[in-house]
């Protein structure tokens, strides 16, 4: 591969959701629930894929009720796995971590997003959770760069298998696309 990186992140969970003062401030978002997590009352202006489903598997999250999307839509390269193994995942793991799209090979792999009603000047809240639950049985823990546009946005440094990685970030794009994509290091 001489000097040149092959590229193998994962996202379990690529979720953009529209800040617009309108949604956040009417309290689109109860703050009550039995798990003590946030119940979302109305999903306009969101984007929430769950990377590396099956087509047609679309779902409602029972704690949360987010209905997540293939990533299908989003995205043209990569490989869809599944978390099999009980060290990683049990009856308690959310959905959402169970599903991740690798991308072994190319030196960039991008999500392209396309927030409803153009997401220029808009604020986004971009969320990604990344969980490496040794997919492809290597135990080699990934460390890449995340990058929005040209802009590069967090490292990511999965440290156990098991872990679960959190970044986020509000951002405000400058054409009606956003791109979210990784590099290896």
């Amino acid at each position: 591969m001489k000097g040149r990186l092959m590229l193998t992140w994962l996202i379990v969970l690529l979720a953009i959701i529209s800040l617009q003062s309108s949604g956040w401030a009417s309290g689109m978002i109860s703050h009550q629930n039995q798990s003590g997590r946030r119940k979302l009352r109305d999903q306009q202006g969101f984007i929430s894929i769950d990377c590396g489903i099956a087509p047609s598997s679309d779902y409602k999250d029972s704690e949360t009720h987010i209905d997540y999307t293939l990533d299908a839509d989003f995205i043209d390269t990569g490989i869809n796995y599944n978390i099999v193994s009980s060290e990683y995942i049990d009856e308690h793991t959310n959905q959402h971590l169970k599903n991740l799209r690798s991308f072994p090979e190319g030196d960039r792999n991008c999500y392209t997003l396309r927030p409803g009603e153009g997401g220029k000047n808009h604020k986004y809240l971009i969320r990604a959770r990344f969980m490496y639950g040794n997919y492809d049985s290597k135990n080699q823990l990934p460390i890449f760069k995340l990058y929005l546009g040209v802009d590069e946005w967090a490292n990511v440094e999965i440290t156990n298998a098991s872990n679960i990685i959190r970044k986020e970030i509000i951002h405000i794009p400058i054409t009606d696309t956003i791109d979210v994509w990784s590099l290896l290091l």
